[in-house]
């Protein structure tokens, strides 16, 4: 129970007077709201808090009816009722409402009222005490919310959840039990037992096994589900659930227990989330000896009266036992040991320095104090007072001190926690700032020793920053062009000036793809570059521009290069097309004369051989071979110019079918040389197919002309490399020094005197420019004695 207040004569005061102002003082202090209304709804008693409240001044609300100032207008007629029919049975009697301020705005009060009544025994005065619960309010309403969305996860989980009474009643059924078991929450909500879903006989075997484990009888039923949930445990075991339909399954059960506010069990719950269980109760106002009493026992916090002189608590309210854990009889036993006892060390010098200021003090002024004490359990707890001088000496100075405290613990926490996370974050600012500093710098010497220059525009083109390379490429210094749009000085090549716009407009499209585009550029002093743009827009989450950053590079030079070597190359197109028509005419008008030297060398042959001497055979048979050997060089010569002066036609060729003509016309060399021939499987390539073949039977040929002792392997295959088919044409024949790798694919090129391989040193220049005209390339890879494999790749289809 609480302590009472004082009595008159109890008190060094026992004035009547100072009983009231005692009453007066607490009724200020006190942070509750209290109101003293009339019979007939008129206000007679206004405190400060109700004043800090609703802005209204005691003076200006005394005497006028509540529901003309403070009541929402659709409240006045029941609050009006209420007064119409005051009877004493119906109080004390708690009750909640809106009162409106004086600046317009509405706070929720919690009130509970109770009535003093006259000698007749009926109510005189409507006593109110109220607590502001406005974010209690929003806090309920958002609880509410919370609710519906834990039931919505509830109802939304993959497992069932189910909730019983603690005598085993069940009491919710989530959907997923419900699509488990075949059942609906209305089949099974209400029953007495979850046994209904189980297996008895595991029932039973459950109840054997706890009897055992927790040494006591476990009846089967409910408790095998819940005996270890009773001794605060979680059971967590494998059970099997029966169907509505019969059907069984296991499945991984775990029961805990469901407590109330009192630590008391009021249910179970299967495999489900915590339930939350507030319970709000009203604390009610109790009739008691004293009317000030009655107000002290609904303060929240800690009320009490301190007498400075003797260092002792003469009163604390009942609020000691829940903050302190101390009843007000243990706070006044401790007596004058009160500070030494209760009050932290650090703080008692804090507090003595503090009751000196009191002296200063007049009636309506109060001090506020932060200090710690002891809970009955050894924890140290803030408390926040609100003092103010109670009583004097005859001299003057404090004698008792009147205040009010509350537990300030947990706010005091959160105050360390961000101010120590106020101190982490101001550490990880400096430190991110300086980071950004020296990333700002490296990225500003790195622009500033690009070779490449920096321009950054804003979105309508104006010029935000130009480096120091753009300087030196452009002429311009950054203070002559900073502010401009591009289009203000002349910096774009006149006939370039609408093709540059249109790209800046295709800019401030976000769809556009970046692209590096070439135009002509004007220095300073006039000079034309050819310079390369490199540009990139950074738009906001709107699609705005934030900024436009173009790197620029001198490409005059190169420029220059690229239309002498377009040039040359020119120049060499023309000198190749010479030199080929040189040959085809050439070849071609030395044949009629090579055929008569060949006639006549015939018919020397066949009327004067053996009718001279032996020399002029010799000379005759000299005359015939050279005839012989042009004739095969101007024929291979003009193979040669043929490959490139006739259009090249591609369709689809089966090279299979190319090699097997290419060994149907080598076969009296094969058979000859007794090669053997292996191939795999050829694809089909977009080829002409008589070239083709020409390439096919020259590097066979060769593979069989240049054998060694024994006869020649060749192996014929194709790889798939990326987008290109590789023929590979492997022999093991004498094999190429790898230095002369390049110089075979030369026009008349030759490794070997005619005496030991015949031919004209033409067949793999033809070769190389067949392969070369289809998109391909042509090598070797050999070594001398080993063999060599050649290679030549054709375009995929």
């Amino acid at each position: 129970m609480s302590q009472p207040l004082p009595t008159p004569e109890s008190l060094p005061l026992n004035a009547l007077k100072e009983q009231r102002e005692l009453t007066a003082a607490m009724l200020d202090l006190i942070g509750a709201l209290i109101v003293i209304l009339d019979a007939q709804g008129r206000i007679v008693y206004f405190n400060h808090a109700c004043e800090q409240l609703t802005g209204y001044l005691r003076q200006e609300v005394q005497g006028k009816y509540a529901w003309d100032l403070l009541i929402l207008p659709e409240d006045v007629a029941s609050i009006q009722a209420i007064f119409d029919n005051l009877i004493p049975d119906n109080f004390p009697q708690p009750c909640e409402s809106c009162w409106v301020t004086r600046d317009g705005d509405w706070r929720w009060i919690a009130w509970m009222d109770t009535v003093c009544l006259n000698e007749q025994g009926t109510v005189e005065y409507v006593i109110a005490t109220g607590q502001d619960i406005t974010e209690r309010k929003q806090a309920e309403k958002a609880l509410l919310e919370l609710a519906t969305l834990n039931q919505a996860i509830l109802d939304s989980a993959n497992y069932t959840i189910i909730s019983t009474t603690v005598d085993g009643t069940i009491s919710t059924f989530n959907r997923a039990a419900e699509k488990w078991l075949g059942y609906s929450a209305s089949d099974v909500v209400g029953k007495t037992t979850p046994a209904l879903f189980h297996d008895p006989e595991e029932i039973v075997e459950r109840s054997h096994e706890l009897c055992q484990e927790l040494n006591t009888p476990i009846q089967p039923g409910f408790e095998a589900f819940v005996a270890k949930a009773r001794r605060g445990e979680i059971d967590e075991r494998e059970w099997t659930y029966i169907r509505h339909d019969g059907s069984r399954f296991p499945v991984l059960l775990s029961i805990t227990a469901l407590y109330n506010s009192d630590n008391q069990i009021v249910g179970f719950l299967g495999i489900g989330s915590d339930i939350i269980i507030r319970k709000q109760a009203e604390q009610s106002l109790r009739d008691s000896q004293h009317f000030s009493q009655r107000i002290a026992d609904t303060v929240p916090g800690i009320l009490y009266l301190y007498d400075v002189i003797e260092q002792r608590n003469v009163y604390a309210n009942r609020s000691t036992v829940e903050l302190l854990g101390y009843t007000p009889q243990d706070i006044q036993d401790i007596g004058t040991d009160f500070m030494s006892h209760l009050v932290h060390p650090e703080d008692i010098p804090h507090i003595l320095e503090h009751q000196k200021h009191l002296t200063t003090l007049t009636e309506d002024d109060h001090l506020t104090l932060e200090y710690r004490m002891k809970h009955a359990n050894g924890e140290w707890r803030w408390l926040r007072s609100r003092e103010t001088v109670f009583s004097r000496t005859v001299a003057g100075l404090p004698k008792l001190l009147l205040g009010i405290a509350e537990d300030i613990t947990d706010y005091k926490r959160v105050e360390d926690v961000l101010r120590q996370t106020n101190e982490d974050l101001e550490q990880r600012v400096e430190q991110r700032t300086a980071d950004l500093e020296n990333a700002h710098k490296q990225l500003r010497f790195h622009v500033e020793n690009s070779p490449l220059g920096v321009i950054e525009w804003d979105s309508q083109f104006r010029v935000q920053g130009w480096s120091k390379q753009a300087e030196r490429i452009l002429g311009w210094k950054a203070e002559e062009v900073l502010g401009k749009q591009f289009n203000d000085w002349q910096f774009v090549y006149p006939d370039d000036f609408e093709f540059v716009h249109q790209k800046a407009l295709n800019l401030l499209n976000p769809e556009s793809p970046p692209e590096i585009i070439e135009n002509r550029n004007l220095t300073k002093d006039g000079n034309v570059l050819y310079c390369q743009w490199y540009n990139s827009v950074l738009f906001d989450e709107s699609n705005a521009v934030v900024s436009i950053l173009s790197l620029v590079q001198d490409q005059t030079e190169r420029k220059h290069d690229e239309e002498q070597l377009q040039q040359l190359n020119q120049q060499l197109q023309r000198s190749n097309q010479e030199l080929e028509q040189f040959a085809y005419v050439a070849s071609h008008d030395l044949r009629e004369p090579l055929r008569k030297i060949r006639s006549y060398s015939d018919l020397l042959v066949k009327r004067y051989q053996g009718q001279l001497d032996e020399r002029a055979d010799k000379y005759i048979g000299y005359i015939t071979d050279s005839v012989i050997r042009m004739q095969a060089l101007i024929t291979d010569l003009l193979t040669y110019s043929r490959v490139s002066r006739n259009e090249l036609v591609l369709e689809p060729t089966d090279l299979g079918e190319i090699l097997q003509q290419t060994l149907t016309d080598l076969s009296p060399a094969i058979e000859e040389n007794q090669a053997i021939i292996n191939t795999t499987h050829l694809p089909i390539v977009q080829a002409n197919s008589l070239q083709i073949g020409q390439v096919l039977q020259n590097l066979i040929a060769n593979a069989i002309k240049f054998r060694r002792e024994q006869p020649p392997q060749i192996d014929i295959k194709a790889d798939c490399q990326d987008d290109f088919w590789q023929i590979s044409i492997q022999d093991n024949g004498i094999g190429i020094d790898p230095s002369y790798s390049d110089r075979i694919f030369a026009i008349f090129q030759r490794l070997h005197y005619r005496e030991e391989y015949p031919g004209t040193g033409i067949g793999l220049a033809i070769c190389q420019k067949i392969v070369e005209r289809h998109g391909g390339k042509i090598w070797v890879e050999s070594e001398l004695g080993q063999g060599s494999t050649f290679y030549f790749t054709l375009p995929v289809v």
